[in-house]
């Protein structure tokens, strides 16, 4: 009798155990076909926007996040889909990497954000707390894409790499670029090595990367992606040739007569002269508003020293769904800074093919080019 009690009393055990894993295996269940009609809808022009968006929806329904990638290729479209196809299925899988690949893909990266808070400027039609609330955001979206997070000595340290960089010579800041530099020392150190290692000296010199200005202790004068006399070997042959003094300076066509100064019409002489120099560095190409198929022919000039590319104005229709929200400061030989909007077309070329943010001048230096292009 005993023996059966103890029978029975095992059997209802088990059974409430069993119970209680279908409840447990039930609750962890997640149907992913259910919720996709939650996801928010992607857009290709506030990517930036969308993952805060996606982040918080999923955090409040409490979506498990190996499920969110298998979410967000329901929405994808144009060049996050691509991605997204592109990636190998572990990658495809892990959310941080795909939120990466897709903000690195529409430029999204540390240094874009950077460049647009710098840069952003208020609107006339905007009010000042709306253009505080902007600035703001724009700086947090700095922050968050260098992953500070909110640590004191992180955004020390980011300030400082910053600063750093813009008083330092040109070639040395595009090679710090190009590094993972996470804190002043560490760019102190690789400043020096590359100092050693190219065998130069930038004692004396000083560039303003943000406002484009090159400065020299002696009074020698560049525009925004200049060089001196010295090293211009083209000015040189042109004395020796003309048997004339050098003149104070010498700046590329590139960005300097873009500025429409009297020292820039005086240069554009000899421009000429040297046009079939710049042969080697021209292309053809097909410009066109963003998701426009209507594509415009063009003439491009690969400037291998400028930081900003430059298109001719009225070559494609632009307007405030073009524009980026946001200018970029341009300085020429005697002349003081100038403001240029920047704007967001598409570029099929043998050197860039996708979206490309461009300034936007009335006038550019060398007859017949359309497109100045920023290329190292």
């Amino acid at each position: 009798m005993k023996e059966r009690l103890e029978m029975e009393k095992m059997k209802i055990e088990m059974v409430k155990e069993e119970s209680n894993t279908k409840v447990q295996s039930k609750s962890e269940y997640f149907d992913a076909a259910k919720n996709i009609r939650l996801v928010p809808r992607f857009c290709e022009k506030t990517v930036d926007k969308y993952f805060p968006q996606f982040e918080k929806i999923a955090h409040n329904l409490n979506w498990p996040k190996p499920y969110w990638t298998t979410m967000l290729q329901s929405v994808f479209e144009g060049k996050a889909a691509e991605i997204y196809s592109a990636l190998p299925s572990e990658k495809s899988s892990d959310y941080d990497t795909v939120k990466q690949e897709v903000l690195k893909a529409y430029e999204l990266v540390p240094e874009a954000y950077r460049q647009k808070f710098r840069s952003y400027k208020k609107f006339d039609s905007q009010t000042y707390v709306e253009f505080a609330r902007e600035k703001e955001d724009l700086f947090d979206k700095w922050l968050t894409s260098k992953k500070t997070d909110n640590n004191f000595d992180n955004l020390r340290q980011l300030m400082l790499l910053e600063e750093f960089k813009q008083c330092v010579h040109l070639d040395l800041k595009t090679h710090l670029d190009d590094k993972t530099v996470g804190t002043i020392h560490d760019a102190a150190v690789i400043s020096d090595n590359y100092t050693l290692s190219h065998k130069r000296s930038f004692k004396g010199q000083n560039v303003n990367t943000s406002s484009g200005n090159y400065k020299n202790q002696s009074t020698e004068r560049t525009d925004k992606n200049g060089h001196l006399m010295a090293d211009c070997f083209r000015l040189q042959k042109k004395n020796e040739r003309d048997n004339k003094p050098k003149s104070s300076a010498c700046t590329t066509p590139y960005i300097t007569s873009t500025l429409e100064c009297p020292a820039s019409q005086a240069f554009k002489s000899s421009f000429c002269d040297y046009m079939e120099e710049y042969k080697p560095f021209m292309s053809d190409g097909f410009i066109s508003i963003v998701d426009d198929t209507t594509l415009q022919p063009i003439k491009i000039l690969r400037d291998t020293g400028a930081s900003q590319s430059l298109l001719l104005e009225g070559v494609l229709p632009l307007s405030e769904k073009t524009s980026v929200g946001a200018s970029v400061l341009l300085q020429g030989v005697e002349l003081g800074c100038i403001d240029v909007p920047l704007h967001r077309i598409y570029l099929k070329s043998d050197l860039i093919t996708g979206p490309v943010i461009v300034g936007v001048r009335p006038n550019l230096p060398v007859e017949g080019v359309t497109l100045f292009i920023a290329r190292k």
